[in-house]
């Protein structure tokens, strides 16, 4: 007669203690500092002057929209640089007012750019770690960093251009073993074509 044997052994409370309180204090700092960047947000995007250089793709955006050939070759007149893809281009100069430009629209994109971002990374961590607490931590860990905030709500590429990429990334993981891998490849197309040089990223995945 076969017996079987439960090996398993009741999970100890006391067992529980330290993991709890070890993402007690993680979930505290990472909040701390996400908070204190989270507050500076409101100035930064109603500051009306620049930004580091967020005046250089401003000054592209006023001359697309009126006309000007931005990425025509140089000449003794002068040139656009154009640094970024022509979908920041397209979009932005139709988002501002050339008679009076502002950075506000721009920032505004980029910022819900930026919280798209903090839910990639929630989705990411709940997919890799099983738990709604990863979810709800990473976003605070991804808000926790000056840079994002630097950028994030700059009126840039950076954000937007992230958050398109992030997304493909999201679509070619989730569904990575099934012919709907190829969904994510618009968005990561999209993301190119807004700031080329995050090509790193699809190219990692191949």
């Amino acid at each position: 007669m076969e017996t079987f044997s439960d090996n398993t052994m009741p999970i100890k409370p006391k067992s529980l203690r330290m993991p709890l309180l070890l993402g007690f204090i993680a979930f505290l700092i990472a909040g701390a500092f996400a908070e204190r960047n989270l507050a500076t947000w409101r100035v930064r995007l109603l500051y009306p002057g620049t930004e580091g250089y967020e005046g250089t793709p401003l000054t592209e955006l006023v001359h697309l929209r009126t006309g000007v050939a931005i990425f025509a070759p140089p000449s003794a007149q002068g040139f656009d640089a154009a640094f970024y893809g022509p979908l920041y281009y397209l979009l932005g100069s139709r988002l501002i007012n050339p008679a009076k430009p502002s950075y506000f629209p721009l920032r505004i994109l980029s910022m819900v750019g930026t919280l798209g971002c903090a839910a990639c990374c929630g989705a990411l961590a709940r997919w890799l770690s099983r738990s709604y607490f990863a979810a709800l931590l990473s976003p605070l860990v991804f808000f926790s960093y000056a840079m994002v905030t630097r950028f994030g709500t700059a009126g840039l590429s950076d954000a937007s251009a992230l958050l398109l990429f992030f997304s493909g990334f999201l679509v070619v993981y989730q569904f990575r073993c099934s012919r709907a891998v190829l969904l994510g490849a618009p968005l990561m197309v999209l993301g190119f074509f807004y700031k080329p040089q995050y090509i790193a990223g699809p190219i990692a995945l191949g």
